[in-house]
């Protein structure tokens, strides 16, 4: 691969420097995507990638970013790069688009002295209107709540619900910050117990549908609770019955 980038003194001043393993991630993104457009066959379809951008599973960016990184990371790193406005994703049926946001500064000598992490515009940039405010105070409201419910779940939570989002996104039905708190606030309601909500999303999944539901019948091969315990009472009455019938004999 040809082409070269080039890197201000101001990244050291940005909080991606602070974790050395997302900065190397980052320059890995930038040293990956387009220098030139140019067009790409995948699974005989023929895309057109731009400058600033590249064509990747998420699997194979895991495999770049090196060790210690699988699909549900990337894609969690990549929620927070689009958040701070460095790069944009797309669903490419099978593959992702991704675009690194004002990628010239990384190829042109011109305005060398700005910043290379300056965000795209924003509602503080420019004079909002009051509904336009409105809808971003939401938006981050809804953003803040799923993140701080997400947070409390089990890693092997978190791979499955970024897998949902993902399976969202393929059927073209992705979801909003708000869909994903709903559907947190959703899987609680219908059963706390994590390992079950864990098997509704993989039911989702595997049977293609956009939203959750009971597990019905045994999805794992594994007997439920409720299972077991109707199980053990069912062996607890036969004993007693067994019990009964030595007794009458006896008597």
């Amino acid at each position: 691969m040809s082409g070269w980038i080039k890197l201000h003194r101001s990244l050291l001043k940005h909080w991606i420097a602070t974790d050395p393993v997302k900065l190397h991630a980052w320059i890995t993104i930038l040293l990956e995507v387009n220098y030139k457009e140019n067009k790409v066959l995948i699974n005989d379809n023929l895309f057109t990638v731009g400058v600033g951008e590249s064509l990747k599973s998420l699997d194979t960016w895991a495999t770049l970013f090196g060790r210690g990184w699988n699909k549900s990371k990337v894609r969690r790193f990549f929620e927070l790069l689009k958040k701070d406005s460095m790069v944009v994703t797309k669903s490419e049926h099978i593959t992702t688009r991704l675009s690194v946001l004002n990628f010239e500064s990384y190829q042109s000598d011109r305005n060398a002295d700005e910043t290379q992490m300056k965000q795209g515009r924003n509602a503080d940039d420019t004079q909002a209107t009051p509904d336009k405010k409105d809808k971003k105070d939401k938006k981050d409201k809804n953003e803040k709540k799923y993140i701080s419910l997400f947070s409390q779940k089990s890693e092997k939570f978190q791979d499955t619900f970024d897998d949902f989002i993902n399976h969202r996104e393929d059927i073209k039905k992705p979801m909003s910050w708000n869909a994903k708190k709903l559907m947190l606030m959703k899987l609680q309601k219908i059963n706390q117990n994590e390992a079950i909500q864990i098997e509704m999303l993989n039911q989702s999944i595997l049977k293609n549908y956009s939203d959750v539901f009971e597990v019905k019948g045994n999805f794992n091969n594994k007997p439920t609770k409720a299972e077991i315990e109707s199980a053990a009472r069912e062996r607890f009455l036969n004993k007693g019955k067994e019990i009964i019938n030595v007794e009458s004999r006896i008597s």
